[in-house]
Formats: C-alpha cells, structure tokens, sequence
C-alpha cells in the first residue's frame, strides 16, 4: 500500500500452511521472505493479522518479534 506520503507499506494477506506440513517452519520462513521482499522493494512497514482464537498463528507472529497491535484485531507490525 502506498499512502498519500509516498509511504509504502506491505500487508501480507491470507497467509496458510496445510496441516500435514505444519510445524516444519514453512509458515517463519515465508514471513521471513516475504519481510525480505518488502524491505528490498522499498517497504517502511509490514503487517498482517489473524484471528484472535488463533493462539499457533500469534505465537508464530510472536517469535519472529512482531509487535503486536495493543487493542482491537489481532495485528502483528514488523520495521523492514
């Protein structure tokens, strides 16, 4: 996304791994890439979101060092 400001942003949208390769850090090394991308393209900020029952997804977010979004959706900000 790009704002007014010429500030670009990046939002990773409907991020899934099928079960039977869950646990196999395929969903962290996506993250990583996709934050790599980001960055290389110019990218000030990344984000994405999940569901608040979500518990796996948000320790995953979590582990990469995401800053989690205090109050409302569930929202992970990484600065590329």
């Amino acid at each position: 996304m790009c704002y007014p400001n010429g500030r670009l942003v990046t939002y990773l949208l409907e991020l899934d791994v099928r079960e039977e390769f869950r646990r196999q850090h395929i969903a962290t090394s996506l993250i990583d890439e996709s934050i790599t991308v980001a960055r290389q393209r110019g990218s000030t900020r990344f984000w994405l979101s999940t569901c608040g029952h979500n518990e796996v997804a948000q320790s995953v977010y979590a582990s990469l060092a995401g800053v989690r979004k205090p109050l409302g959706d569930v929202n992970y900000w990484w600065d590329p």
